[in-house]
């Protein structure tokens, strides 16, 4: 099973894409995060295949979260 990490800080905006990521592919795991902090520490705590995230988060925002993965998690 595939994991993918959805970060923006619209929760509405993550659970419609969300839905309609599962109706395509029911197999797939979601994580949601609301910032650049929870998606580092969703990362921290799960191994994750695909990341992606909206750039104007609040507390980091996304360009500050793909640096710190981009070393952190190479291989992500």
């Amino acid at each position: 099973m595939k994991t993918i990490l959805m970060v923006d800080d619209e929760h509405p905006f993550l659970l419609s894409l969300k839905d309609g990521m599962m109706t395509h592919n029911p197999e797939l795991n979601i994580l949601l995060a609301n910032n650049g902090q929870e998606a580092l520490d969703t990362l921290q705590n799960n191994e994750v295949d695909l990341l992606v995230t909206d750039l104007k988060l609040p507390i980091m925002d996304g360009f500050q979260l793909l640096a710190h993965v981009s070393h952190s998690f190479p291989y992500l």
